[in-house]
């Protein structure tokens, strides 16, 4: 007659709670990544919900104030350019990406200047930003940035194509499958000091709107909770027995 094996009902409620701890466990944040590149940029977001903001639909010399901006958008500058007044505002003065029309500054330049901040919040939460910056051809790696939740991502070292006046054109954006991003800051620094007029366009946020795929539990899990079924068929046939 074999032994029968006295399992304890502990260990069997424990085992069960731990397969249920992990079925609802949420997954782990995503991180977000950065991207140079606007074709690598559009593969990560394909099938999402997106919306560019080109400014072609707005007069040129429309100027933003702090905490103002176009549909989607505010924008708050800081930094050298507020000492002079200067405010965001719509331009068609050089090239640009698309259309004619671009983000600038009110000045003499009519363009961002190094040392300036430019905050971006958006009104609806997304989870992809992207942009383009249109510089001179003294712009280094690294010298315009996109921050977001404390990830940076600098420009390449070299750029992505020309405008038609010349202006060189750097694509900056981050995308993420699990963070709502509301904020977004672009700064326009260089190591040495030099002043690089720095326009902007072709602002995109995205979402993934896609229906989710059904949750498939990881075999690990699914061990745990057969073992978990497992012992708990054995104490109930064992409290039958008694």
């Amino acid at each position: 007659m074999s032994k029968r094996v006295r399992l304890p009902q502990r260990a069997v409620l424990a085992g069960m709670a731990a397969g249920a701890l992990m079925l609802g466990a949420a997954p782990a944040q995503a991180a977000l990544v950065g991207y140079q590149s606007q074709a690598a940029f559009n593969t990560a977001i394909a099938g999402w919900t997106r919306t560019t903001t080109d400014f072609e639909a707005i007069a040129a010399g429309t100027t933003y104030g702090a905490g103002t901006g176009p549909s989607g958008y505010t924008f708050t500058l800081t930094g050298p350019s507020t000492a002079y007044g200067d405010q965001p505002a719509v331009l068609d003065t050089y090239g640009t990406t698309s259309g004619t029309n671009y983000l600038g500054l009110n000045n003499p330049d009519g363009a961002f200047e190094t040392g300036d901040r430019l905050a971006i919040h958006f009104t609806t939460p997304a989870q992809a930003f992207g942009l383009f910056v249109i510089g001179t051809s003294g712009i280094q790696a690294d010298d315009i940035r996109l921050v977001i939740d404390g990830n940076t991502v600098g420009n390449a070292a070299t750029e992505a194509g020309t405008t038609n006046d010349g202006g060189h054109i750097y694509f900056l954006g981050f995308v993420s499958t699990a963070v709502n991003i509301s904020n977004a800051s672009l700064e326009f620094f260089t190591d040495d000091g030099s002043l690089f007029p720095t326009n902007v366009d072709d602002l995109v946020v995205a979402i993934d709107q896609r229906e989710p795929p059904t949750d498939v539990p990881e075999p690990g899990t699914l061990a745990l909770l057969a073992g978990g079924a497992l012992a708990a068929g054995a104490l109930r046939r064992r409290t039958r027995r008694t």
